[in-house]
């Protein structure tokens, strides 16, 4: 594909994707549960691994009670804080379908309203007094 779409190749990073996400062994909330309900407890735990192959992975297992995660990420692009941030909105986002899963993807937040308003209108706040 790379080949065929003459991209510019860059040692540094993947030529098609930088995002992984993989979900081992996983079966519906259903078979797993025997409910409808998807199981979500999120929380932080340590993982050292000795790097990255892309920018941002996110690995899921199925386990007992539910699905666990964990991040890989560049840490010359990522600090702890921003994957944490993507770790919440990824929650919300699940947890919103879970809530409502005939609504299509688009009808669910993943960001809370502070968050929203933070990037709406304190980080989009580019007026600028005028150079005299």
């Amino acid at each position: 594909l790379v080949s065929e779409l003459n991209v510019e190749r860059d040692v540094s990073r993947s030529p098609v994707f930088q995002a992984v996400l993989a979900i081992q062994n996983y079966a519906s909330a259903a078979d797993a549960t025997g409910s409808d309900e998807l199981p979500l407890e999120v929380e932080p735990f340590g993982l050292h691994a000795a790097g990255t192959r892309f920018d941002l992975e996110l690995f899921l297992m199925e386990g007992e009670g539910g699905l666990r995660g964990a991040f890989n990420y560049n840490t010359d692009l990522f600090d702890e804080s921003s994957v944490a941030r993507v770790a919440a909105h990824l929650d919300r986002l699940l947890r919103a379908v879970a809530d409502r899963p005939d609504a299509p993807l688009s009808a669910h937040d993943g960001l809370d309203p502070a968050e929203l308003h933070r990037m709406l209108t304190e980080w989009n706040d580019t007026a600028v007094a005028a150079p005299e």
